[in-house]
């Protein structure tokens, strides 16, 4: 069993709740298609409820929903602007909202309330973009001094990495780390591939 079919198992056995921001794309549409179909995961989709619902149509196992019209983005106005409050930079109660009814921020803050495991995003928005809704609503793990981020790469070549897998870091937020920024993007690399 190679290694992207155990993760397809256990993403059916977890059945965790990942939202997607970017429902707006057609890759992400066509990708929720196959997870509904496979039953990987329960999916939240933000954007357009009509599209997404028309282009899923009669599967299950996804809920869509447009930040603009729903009624937790007032309430996540409200947290995000006591979580920013005396910030530099912190943003304004309508500027709070505002952030809200966008998919980014709506989608991070699903994940920060618990009402989603995870979020799958950057196909549509910039990694910064992507990060800094992520980091002013869910925040960095206790202990990392360099955020980064890591993918999994994965070959028919078992005799290379774990059995054909590698962890890839920092690819995306750090373009020329120092040598203290590698070893706190090294750790959190390895712990991440332990997990996996």
């Amino acid at each position: 069993m190679d290694i992207l079919e155990q993760f397809r198992n256990q993403a059916k056995q977890l059945q965790k709740t990942i939202v997607l921001p970017e429902g707006g794309d057609a890759r992400i549409l066509n990708a929720a298609e196959v997870i509904c179909k496979e039953k990987l995961a329960k999916l939240i989709i933000l954007g357009d409820v009509k599209a997404i619902s028309a282009k899923l149509a009669g599967l299950d196992g996804y809920t869509a929903i447009d930040p603009k019209a729903d009624s937790r983005a007032e309430e996540f106005a409200k947290t995000y602007f006591k979580l920013r409050e005396g910030k530099k930079g912190a943003e304004s109660m309508e500027e709070s909202l505002a952030l809200m009814h966008s998919e980014l921020f709506f989608a991070t803050m699903l994940v920060r309330e618990g009402m989603a495991d995870g979020c799958l995003a950057g196909i549509a928005n910039t990694t910064s973009a992507v990060l800094r809704a992520a980091l002013r609503t869910i925040n960095k793990t206790s202990g990392i001094k360099t955020i980064s981020s890591n993918f999994i790469m994965a070959t028919p070549r078992k005799d290379l990495g774990a059995d054909g897998t590698f962890l890839f870091a920092d690819c995306a937020v750090n373009p020329d780390p120092d040598a203290e920024q590698l070893a706190d993007i090294a750790i959190p690399t390895a712990e991440n591939c332990r997990r996996l």
